[in-house]
């Protein structure tokens, strides 16, 4: 397939555009960290995971509903479809602000943020929601450079936003707190226009689409909420037994960390597609198709390896980086570091494993799996942290990506047989 393809342009601009919207914040974060406390560093993280809970529950994954009734909408029914979905998204707001005090001095015990804060949260995710639906527009309809322009103006603005707030005006956590909103208004102001100049937004009330909308998300929200679970129970925990200048620490080596997510989605966004072709290819023997699996697992043997490197390198580049530049509270996160990384090559096993079950459509019970997982991680944090405090939940965090991958890998074997063993073939 050739370069100029379509396909493949337009797969390349969303890699590109997604790898450098989500690198400026790991950019920004070390900055930051440097103009606030260990504590204040907390209670800013402890944000961004409070704010990943209302996400899950006022978009109930309604970008996912657009996506896959999109093209099934006659066109001129589809501001319809957007409109009401933006509706939706409105409704499960205004109860989540109403009920929010109601249960305010829970979240504040938790994460140390006031009602202020949370009503902010609320809100911010609300125009989130929206913003997320604008993007699913942008890629049903392919406009590449609109999307690509669009996701590199929101991180971009929440970068500098943040800078400003935090460094020039010395506004600390609440500073961060501000350029993300302020963000995710500007963002939202932005795609309310485009969608009404687009005739796309029309506020009829259509009991059908809500009515399905609905019953689409809410399924889908225990699968959303497992890794919340899991961040949100880590979050917690560590703040509530130790400290939240301890949150702030473990959340510290855990930004620095994810920015590997950007190496492995980058890959599996070009390595899935590989996979999925050269299974469906039509080959005339059992012999040919052995071979096939032979040249793919031959690819995810070296890319376990490659990867392995990279974790090594970038610890060495981390330890060298967090020394420099930060003072000897921030430099206790090299204490976690070294189990966030192997916890992050154990979930590039798990990316591996989980392409054959996705290929086999056979994914029933890899959200059991991951959800099962999720839980008994956070279950197992509660002793974990009474007994090695904030190692307990990186100890928890290994053991949770091991039985995940592990019990993925079991299920993908099954589904979908692999010679991953055969090494002699492999290597050939």
């Amino acid at each position: 397939m050739k370069l100029n393809n379509p396909l493949i342009k337009n797969f390349l601009s969303y890699v590109v555009t997604d790898g450098l919207a989500k690198a400026m914040p790991f950019l920004v974060m070390p900055i930051l960290a440097l103009y606030m406390n260990t504590e204040e560093f907390g209670i800013a993280s402890n944000f961004l995971v409070f704010t990943q809970l209302l996400g899950a529950i006022i978009g109930l994954s309604t970008y996912s509903y657009l996506t896959v009734e999109y093209y099934k909408t006659e066109t001129s029914e589809r501001k319809s479809l957007i409109g009401n979905l933006v509706l939706l998204n409105f409704v499960i707001f205004c109860i989540c602000a109403l009920v929010t005090p109601f249960i305010s001095s829970y979240f504040e015990s938790w994460f140390y943020i006031i009602l202020q804060w949370q009503l902010l949260g609320c809100l911010m995710m609300f125009f989130t929601a929206i913003t997320e639906l604008f993007v699913a527009y942008l890629r049903l309809e392919e406009k590449t450079k609109q999307y690509r322009n669009y996701q590199l103006l929101r991180s971009f603005l929440s970068a500098v936003l943040s800078l400003i707030f935090v460094v020039l005006l010395g506004l600390s956590w609440q500073g961060r707190i501000l350029g993300l909103i302020v963000t995710s208004f500007i963002v939202f102001i932005f795609a309310i226009i485009v969608f009404k100049k687009a005739n796309l937004l029309t506020f009829k009330f259509d009991n059908k689409i809500i009515k399905d909308s609905i019953l689409f998300g809410i399924p889908l929200l225990p699968h959303k909420l497992a890794s919340w679970v899991v961040k949100g129970f880590e979050r917690i925990l560590i703040t509530s037994k130790v400290s939240i200048s301890e949150t702030g620490v473990f959340a510290f080596g855990s930004n620095f960390t994810s920015a590997l997510t950007i190496v492995i989605s980058s890959f599996f966004g070009a390595f899935s597609p590989y996979v999925y072709k050269k299974l469906s290819a039509d080959l005339a023997s059992d012999k040919e198709i052995q071979l096939q699996k032979f040249r793919i697992l031959k690819i995810t043997y070296l890319s376990i390896i490659g990867f392995a490197i990279v974790l090594v390198l970038a610890y060495v580049a981390l330890f060298g980086v967090i020394k420099l530049l930060f003072n000897q509270d921030y430099q206790k996160a090299l204490e976690y570091i070294p189990f966030f990384l192997v916890a992050r090559f154990f979930g590039f096993l798990y990316n591996h494993f989980s392409l054959f079950i996705f290929y086999s459509k056979r994914v029933k019970w890899l959200g059991v799996i991951t959800i099962s997982v999720g839980v008994f991680q956070a279950l197992i944090m509660f002793p974990l942290i009474n007994e090695f405090q904030g190692m307990g939940a990186a100890y928890a965090a290994i053991i949770g990506a091991i039985l995940k991958s592990t019990m993925v890998g079991i299920y993908s074997n099954k589904v979908y047989p692999m010679p991953w063993l055969d090494f002699k073939n492999i290597i050939k």
